[in-house]
């Protein structure tokens, strides 16, 4: 039997979730996994964000218990249910691309009516390039 994976939202300000749980939510908030010093450190510097000791203690916690979080994420039973790499199904928008069936468009005068210049049935613009002479 497929378990749906238990969701929960919380509008409270990342300090207060993490330092002081609400008693009411506290069993909601995923376990914490361990995560070290030195991995809080190393993420930082991949992330060139200089933390003090503080902020150190403080994300360690978070990601540990973001970690949880996904641990429990993993241990959902997904037997029989089919991998997917985009989770609503897409839809072509497009008009099928039919032979011989072409789209209305405009006649060369109909597109060069509001040209602002005109030379032998073309757009005139001005050059760009440098001449080779």
């Amino acid at each position: 039997m497929r378990q749906e994976p238990e969701v929960w939202y919380l509008f409270v300000p990342s300090e207060q979730i993490f330092t002081n749980p609400l008693p009411y939510l506290h069993s909601r908030i995923p376990q914490i996994m361990s995560i070290n010093r030195e991995e809080v450190i190393h993420v930082a510097r991949l992330a060139r964000l200089a933390l003090t000791e503080e902020e150190i203690a403080l994300y360690g916690e978070q990601l540990g218990r973001i970690l949880g979080h996904a641990d429990r994420v993993t241990s959902l039973d997904t037997e029989g249910v089919p991998p997917t790499a985009q989770p609503i199904a897409l839809a072509n928008v497009f008009r099928p691309d039919v032979a011989n069936d072409p789209a209305p468009c405009l006649s060369q005068e109909e597109a060069l009516a509001n040209a602002p210049a005109v030379e032998a049935g073309h757009f005139r613009v001005p050059r760009i390039l440098e001449s080779e002479e």
